[in-house]
This record gives structure tokens, sequence and C-alpha cells, in this order.
């Protein structure tokens, strides 16, 4: 009889939905504004990759010196206090930056010089965006799970050498269709 007048008391039970809405209402907050935090710092990260492959994207002397400019330009912006404080952290991850040709991982371009993945990769994760949530569950199965590669592709300027050895082999063709040129000046503007 005692057991039938406890399952029937309803005593409480508006203080039980209250903290499983309020749970659930914190929860999805934490989420929603844990996805916006991470959208706007990924676009921060994407100007960073956006301004390191400018810099390697620049004529110079060499490839060397265009890779340590685009380096440099990736180690200035990435050790801003403004960003270097979300990522230590512990809330975002940025890998170092990869500076190249990435034609390889896009096959498929049939032949075509069209196919330029020439630029900067940089690996980002959002460890922020994995929550445990009482009642929900996870956000998902793996804490650093929330990876992706921020690109930007600009190419790459032929350097002072690539150009230089390009009008060398351009005057040798020429001279093997049977023109002459007594001491040819040879004339390099900012591309070849």
């Amino acid at each position: 009889m005692m057991k039938n007048t406890i399952l029937r008391n309803e005593k409480g039970i508006l203080t039980i939905d209250f903290l499983f809405a309020f749970i659930m209402v914190f929860g999805f907050t934490a989420i929603l504004y844990s996805f916006a935090f991470t959208l706007s710092v990924a676009e921060v990260v994407q100007y960073i990759s956006y301004a390191t492959a400018r810099n390697y994207n620049l004529a110079h002397l060499d490839e060397t010196q265009q890779r340590e400019r685009g380096q440099q330009k990736f180690q200035e912006l990435s050790q801003n206090p403004s960003i270097a404080a979300l990522i230590s952290a512990g809330w975002f991850q940025i890998g170092d930056a990869q500076i190249g040709d990435f034609n390889d991982d896009y096959p498929g371009d049939n032949g075509l010089d069209s196919a330029n993945f020439i630029g900067v990769r940089i690996p980002f994760s959002a460890p922020v965006l994995y929550k445990r949530i009482p009642f929900l569950g996870t956000t998902g199965n793996d804490p650093d799970g929330f990876t992706a590669n921020i690109n930007s592709y600009l190419a790459r300027e032929p350097t002072f050498q690539e150009c230089e050895a390009f009008a060398n082999q351009r005057g040798d063709a020429l001279s093997g269709l049977g023109y002459t040129v007594n001491n040819p000046n040879i004339i390099l503007d900012n591309g070849c």
C-alpha cells in the first residue's frame, strides 16, 4: 500500500522537468556558441593561409626564399597574441603551414595546366566542438576528431632564376631555328 502512494505522489515532478529542460537548453546553447566561435576562428585561419600563400606567391630570387617569406608570414600571424591565446587555451589547434605543390593530391586534371594547386595548407582542429552533455551524450567519438585542412592556392610566380633559365632556353631555341643575333640583350620584367 505504501508503494502505491509513493508512485502516485507527483510532488517535485516539475523540478525534475525543469532540471532536464535547463540542462538541454544549456547544452544546445553551448553547442551553438561553439559552432559560431569555431566558424569565426576558421575564417581567421583562412586569412592566415591566404596571407602566407600570398607571400609565397611573390617572385623572388629563388623558390627557397619564396618559401621562407611564406613561412615568415605564417609565424608572424599565427603567433599574434589574439590568435595565440585561443590556441594556447586548447580550444583550437593550428598545425604548421605546409607550403608547396599539392597537384598530386587532386588527380583527374586530364593533363590540363589549369590545375594549379600550389600554395599553403594549414591543418586546423577544433577540440572546443567536442562536448559531453548529460542526458544528451557527446557531440562526437574522438575529442580531436573535428579537423580540416584550410587551403589557399594562388600558384606561384616564377623566380628570377626560373625566368632567366626560360629566357636562355628561348634564345637557344631561336638559335636552333637558324636565327643569329649578335650580343642579345635579355630583358626580364616581373614575369616571364
